[in-house]
């Protein structure tokens, strides 16, 4: 399941000099802006005034013919720059695809140029998520078992569909797995639940887990 990748970039210099070297580079390649209005707008609106934030658009950049531009909204502490949202200027949705797309020629086209003044450690996550890696052979098997026998419009209402709904809950709770509902309803959907019942289904698990953790501690 192809997901949005992280993004950082640890730096080997005073925060001040990196967003010097930034904006040289943003004012230097064609298409690309630092918006210092809406970082403004955004340490107002989250009562931040101290929050260093980096808000830069992009040029237009073409992704399988298709036109896509984004504002790239940065984290910037210590030696740190983490990106936490890409926000699309053409359209209202970015895909992973072409969110990953735009944090690869973030990377390839500002930091690269960047990384020849000063030291820089980028570290970027897979851009697939692999189940069985989050929660284990066993946990994949009974979610696998769940979503392959069970029905698909009524999802785990039905007393054996519940059971198996159940099994799988309670193996990724006993091995403490770290699963996120956001990837549950991706996998779901790949696997070809409709939207609705994966968002049920999702909001259900989180609800379990959650529910089993104020249980083990009451």
């Amino acid at each position: 399941m192809e997901v949005y990748r992280d993004y950082r970039a640890i730096h080997h210099c005073p925060s001040a000099y990196f967003q010097e070297l930034l904006n040289h580079y943003l004012t230097h390649i064609d298409g690309w802006k630092r918006r210092w209005e809406m970082e403004d707008n955004f340490k107002r609106n989250a009562m931040q005034e101290q929050a260093d934030i980096i808000c830069i658009e992009t040029p237009s950049i073409y992704f399988q013919r298709t036109e896509i531009k984004g504002v790239i909204w940065i984290w910037a502490y210590d030696t740190n720059i983490e990106i936490f949202n890409i926000t699309p200027l053409i359209g209202n949705h970015l895909s992973p695809s072409e969110y990953n797309y735009i944090i690869e020629v973030f990377d390839g086209e500002i930091i690269r140029k960047i990384a020849k003044d000063v030291d820089i450690e980028v570290r970027l996550s897979k851009p697939y998520f692999d189940m069985e890696d989050c929660i284990g052979r066993e946990g994949l098997e009974a979610l696998e078992l769940f979503s392959r026998t069970s029905n698909r419009s009524t999802g785990n209402t039905h007393h054996s569909d519940f059971k198996k709904w159940a099994h799988f809950i309670f193996i990724v709770f006993r091995q403490g797995r770290k699963l996120s509902a956001d990837y549950l309803r991706g996998w779901l959907i790949e696997d070809g639940w409709s939207d609705d019942m994966a968002n049920s289904l999702s909001l259900d698990y989180e609800y379990s887990i959650q529910l089993l953790s104020e249980y083990e501690d009451y």
